[in-house]
């Protein structure tokens, strides 16, 4: 996941972001955060990982419908 994340180009449309979403993924589109113009996205599964040590939680983050970059909270 965060290989296919930070090889997304800064500036990336949000469609050709999701066109090349890996199937492993799962995000949540329906409900992104909103802060000014950004949106964050929440990745809700990665198919194959059974334990997050860490307990993260992934965003994939947008300003004006172009990707900016992955942010990974606790």
């Amino acid at each position: 996941m965060i290989d296919w994340t930070d090889n997304i180009q800064q500036g990336t449309t949000i469609t050709i972001v999701k066109d090349n979403q890996p199937s492993y993924l799962t995000i949540d589109r329906e409900n992104p955060i909103q802060i000014n113009q950004s949106k964050k996205y929440l990745i809700t599964k990665i198919k194959g990982n059974k334990s997050d040590v860490l307990s993260m939680s992934h965003y994939l983050v947008f300003i004006n419908d172009r990707y900016q970059w992955r942010d990974s909270v606790k």
